[in-house]
């Protein structure tokens, strides 16, 4: 049945996956290097020390809220620590997670999964930021050997609309490579109206 629906809506949403303390630990990692990151250049800030989080049970809130602060005062340095992470040993225990290739597997029959090594990163993507929003896209023409795959997209912080959530087009790996042009605004007003 969950093959089923994947095959005919094109997603499927895995919540039982045990990657619960890889994300927490990865979140510590970045969280840690950002604050590294604006010590060395000698920026004042005023971010959340690792110390005050509350037994860690907020990393989520604080990396997120670290993150908007670091926005806001150098782009550019969170954009190092954006290319950072993919170096980081948490990131790559977070994206090899076993529970994960184990379903994945199950998923597509297939007795392995692969990693494309050019396709793993991460977005950090803020509410206020248009300028860095991630376009309309469908992931089998972005990423290499997605046409016989799949794209995992683990959220590391809670996501609604207004903060960044993503949408989906049930249905439209069916439909094939599709022109997706426009600004955002009108791609977003399109998926929603299923037209696409």
């Amino acid at each position: 049945m969950v093959s089923s629906n994947f095959s005919t809506s094109g997603f499927l949403l895995l919540k039982d996956v045990n990657i619960h303390e890889d994300v927490k630990r990865f979140l510590l990692d970045l969280n840690y290097s950002l604050l590294t990151l604006f010590n060395m250049n000698q920026i004042k800030h005023n971010f959340i020390q690792v110390s005050e989080v509350d037994a860690l049970n907020n990393i989520s809130e604080v990396v997120q809220r670290n993150i908007s602060i670091a926005v806001s005062l150098n782009r550019s340095l969170v954009s190092v620590l954006y290319d950072e992470s993919k170096n980081m040993p948490s990131f790559l225990k977070l994206i090899t997670c076993s529970d994960l290739h184990d379903k994945i597997s199950r998923l597509l029959n297939a007795a392995i999964t692969r990693i494309g090594k050019d396709s793993v990163g991460m977005r950090i993507d803020l509410p206020s930021e248009n300028k860095y929003a991630t376009q309309a896209h469908q992931e089998f023409p972005s990423f290499p050997y997605a046409l016989n795959g799949v794209v995992a997209w683990i959220c590391l912080t809670k996501t609604t609309k207004g903060t960044g959530g993503i949408n989906i087009a049930p249905g439209s790996h069916k439909l094939g490579v599709l022109s997706l042009e426009g600004n955002l605004a009108e791609q977003n007003k399109r998926l929603e109206q299923g037209d696409l």
